[in-house]
């Protein structure tokens, strides 16, 4: 016997040695993702989330890309998730209007409106908590008069991306950005930082003639095609032939939701309900839950058609 025979054999209990067995060497290296992703909430409930800062980036202006972040954070936050919604838009913030943000706090020396340009010089947070869900907060330019002067100064830094984002990921399981089509240090510089971003995309003209050039405008902002590789269909129109499915698979992308506008949800926007889960006969407000379900099943890393509190 040797000298390490006779030392291990003192601390060893050798009839539970026996009894050991090896994992799988990928289910270690799962479980070791699971536990390097998000915050300690996220990792109790054992979600797959490898991605915890998710960009959704529009083909064009007005293809709901907005509502789309809204309503996923409701979804999200839905399973008892904190979620924070970055919006990037100097010129029509959005976020803080769709989830119902708090008012800015009155101080006795008058109202203390803070945004993203004060978080280098103020000790106040710059966030605003949704009234339609206290799990989701929102960052955003909302509650300041901001302007083409705000854009070109010198303000507009990626610092500021850079102090958001090493602040945030410690505090919230997910971070969704809505990044709009402004050319600001603050947008660019989200897109890049981000994990994973969703492309929304729809089969009208504007968005097929041009959507070589919206990807190859991103790639230019140092956004790679491979962390692009998400879409989710927003508005496709059933009579619409051709044309899509051939550019998903010529850029090699992946569908992860579909979605068919009709009139009842633009009626359900404008009146200031959230989509998610809003109660219709309409099958197409139906469908647009299942939309926002499938891509909360993609964050969060959840197998589809598994059982879920997000089912409707």
């Amino acid at each position: 016997m040797g000298i390490f025979d006779k030392v291990l054999g003192n601390i060893i209990d050798k009839d539970k040695a026996k009894s050991l067995t090896l994992k799988d060497p990928r289910a270690v290296f799962a479980e070791v993702l699971k536990q390097a992703s998000g915050t300690a909430h996220t990792r109790k409930l054992q979600f797959n989330i490898y991605y915890q800062i998710v960009a959704f980036y529009g083909a064009s202006g007005g293809v709901g890309t907005s509502h789309l972040v809204a309503n996923t954070a409701l979804a999200i936050a839905q399973l008892g998730l904190t979620v924070c919604v970055i919006d990037t838009s100097v010129l029509h913030p959005s976020q803080d209007v769709l989830l119902k943000t708090e008012k800015a706090v009155i101080d006795e020396g008058g109202k203390k409106l803070l945004d993203w340009y004060s978080m280098p010089f103020e000790r106040k947070s710059p966030l605003y908590v949704s009234k339609l869900n206290n799990n989701i907060s929102v960052l955003s330019f909302k509650n300041k008069d901001r302007g083409v002067v705000d854009m070109l100064s010198t303000r507009d830094s990626e610092l500021l991306v850079d102090i958001a984002l090493t602040t945030l990921h410690n505090k919230f399981d997910i971070i969704l950005i809505d990044c709009c089509h402004e050319l600001t240090a603050v947008n660019t510089a989200c897109l890049q930082r981000s994990q994973k971003v969703i492309q929304v995309w729809n089969d009208s003209p504007v968005v097929l003639s041009n959507l070589e050039s919206h990807i190859s405008t991103a790639v230019t902002l140092s956004c790679s095609l491979d962390k692009m590789r998400s879409i989710v269909l927003n508005g496709a129109s059933k009579e619409v032939i051709g044309g899509i499915d051939d550019l998903v698979k010529q850029y090699r992308c992946d569908v992860i939701a579909k979605n068919y506008l009709s009139e009842d949800l633009y009626l359900l926007s404008l009146s200031g309900k959230p989509l998610y889960q809003a109660e219709s006969s309409s099958q197409l407000v139906s469908d647009y839950t299942e939309c926002i379900i499938d891509i909360a099943f993609n964050i969060l890393g959840v197998p589809k058609n598994v059982d879920s509190e997000l089912e409707v």
